[in-house]
Order: structure tokens, then C-alpha cells, then sequence
């Protein structure tokens, strides 16, 4: 079976540490297909990190390794966080040379930190369905009204509720709670030919599922989705390739015969 592996993270990334070669070299002893970077590209915290000059010298470090893998497609690619929340910087990054493939993100609500700042231990489970309703609204509006290829990690500020190892708001998690508000991005995501992803991060973390979960891929499949890209959102060297055979496999259990990467921003489809 072929893989690819389409999100993530040299030491351009903010929270990465491996360098683009590095996890280059990763991505070709695990014998991947496809194997892309997309470093963060957060709009609101485009000044905090000097997000303009970091994709610039990821994108074109990029282009200055591929000649060194050869045999193994490498992606330039961004996840493009909160791009809603400053259109201008979103635009500016989205306009830059090289780019082959956007990730579209939501790691906080506007004005707002990162989900991984919720205090979800505390929280009462009202305002947990509070939050959650407003996180599936502005991702909406984000999968209806933003440029991106692939819209990242559906089901993120999940990631952190399992962290918290809370036993007490579990009718916040099943997918029937929330199957309305995700229907509704799907069939914009399906609409507009775009695609989402397996982020297979949550396999190795303490919610052990896929983001999205199994579920919400089989939906996408009965709605009608085309575009299924995978991705280990691995932050290191050590972390690239992880949960990406479970990923395919979770994608042909769901009924996709093709996985997708992305070159000049165009699909291009890999039988699976």
C-alpha cells in the first residue's frame, strides 16, 4: 500500500523542534508516497511570532531539500489557522510563491486562546456545549467563506476534553450531539470541492481517536466527499509516519478507494 503523510511541522513551526530535512529523512525511511510540511501559519498570532518570515524561509527551504529526496513527492505546504479572524494576513500568506497546499484550521475562537488553554476540568457542561456550539459556527464559517484545500482536524478542541480526563460531560462528546452542526460543514466543505482530513495526532494521545473520529469520515463519505487527505500532525522527526496506516485503513473501512495530496494547490487522488 502506498501512504502519505500531509500534515506537519519542521522547526519553523512556533511548537516544532526537527528540522525540514530531518523530518524529510523521516518521511523516507518510513517509505511514504507523499509527504508534506505545513508549518503554522496563525493569522492572529501573526506579529507574536513572526509567522511572514518563518513560512518564507519553510517554503523555501522546501524547495531547496526536494532535489534530495527524489523519489518521495514533498508537498510546501501551510496550516493556515483562524483565517477568518485577519483576512489581510491570511491573504498576504496565501499569495506567497511555492505553495502547494493549504490546510485550513480553527485552533481558538476568536478572541480567544487556544483550546488548549479551556479550562475543561472546571467547566460545567453547559458551558462546554456553549463553547462547542460556537467552535462548530466559526468553523463553519471558515469552511464556507476561507481559501483552503483541506480543512484540518475537525473535532481539535476534543483533543483537549480527553486530556482533561473528564467522567462527568460525556453527553458533550458522541457524535449525535453535534451530527447537525457537522453536517452542515461537511456538505459546505463538499460543495465548495474542497476536502478534510484524518488527523491521526489523537492516536497517539490520550483520546486515542482520529480527528475526526470514524464516524464523521463515514458521513462525509455518504454525503458525498471526494477529498480525504491524512496526516500524522507530527511536531518532530520521531512523530512522522505515526498512525498513518491506521488512518489509511480507517479511510477504506469509511469506503474511500483514494487518499489526496495536494501540488499547486490541485488534488491529486492515490489509490489506497
Amino acid at each position: 500500500m502506498k501512504f502519505i503523510d500531509c500534515h506537519n511541522h519542521s522547526s519553523y513551526s512556533f511548537d516544532a523542534e526537527s528540522s525540514v530535512y530531518d523530518m524529510c529523512l523521516s518521511a523516507k525511511r518510513a517509505g511514504l508516497t507523499a509527504f508534506a510540511i505545513t508549518d503554522h501559519a496563525d493569522v492572529n498570532v501573526f506579529e507574536k511570532y513572526d509567522i511572514g518570515n518563518r513560512i518564507q524561509n519553510s517554503l523555501a527551504e522546501i524547495s531547496n531539500v526536494k532535489s534530495q529526496f527524489s523519489d518521495m513527492k514533498i508537498i510546501a505546504g501551510i496550516e493556515l489557522g483562524q483565517p477568518l479572524q485577519d483576512t489581510a494576513r491570511a491573504n498576504q500568506l496565501l499569495s506567497l510563491e511555492g505553495l502547494d497546499f493549504v490546510i485550513g484550521s480553527l485552533h481558538n475562537l476568536n478572541k480567544e486562546k487556544d483550546f488548549y488553554y479551556y479550562d475543561f476540568k472546571n467547566a460545567s457542561h453547559e458551558a462546554i456545549i456553549d463553547m462547542l456550539n460556537r467552535y462548530y459556527q466559526e468553523l463553519y464559517d471558515m469552511a464556507a467563506h476561507s481559501d483552503y484545500d483541506i480543512l484540518g482536524h475537525i473535532t481539535y478542541p476534543y483533543r483537549y476534553y480527553y486530556q482533561a480526563k473528564l467522567t462527568d460531560c460525556e453527553i458533550a462528546l458522541p457524535f449525535e450531539s453535534c451530527k447537525e452542526s457537522i453536517t452542515k460543514i461537511l456538505k459546505e466543505v463538499i460543495q465548495r470541492g474542497k476536502g478534510i482530513e484524518i488527523n491521526t495526532s489523537g492516536l497517539r494521545q490520550t483520546m486515542n481517536k482520529t480527528m475526526p473520529s470514524e464516524d464523521i469520515i463515514r458521513l462525509y463519505r455518504q454525503l458525498g466527499g471526494v477529498y480525504l487527505s491524512i496526516g500524522s500532525d507530527a511536531h518532530n522527526a520521531n512523530d512522522v509516519f505515526k498512525g498513518i496506516k491506521d488512518g489509511h485503513e480507517l479511510a477504506k473501512r469509511a469506503g474511500f478507494q483514494y487518499v489526496t495530496y495536494y501540488e499547486n494547490r490541485k488534488p491529486v487522488m492515490l489509490k489506497i
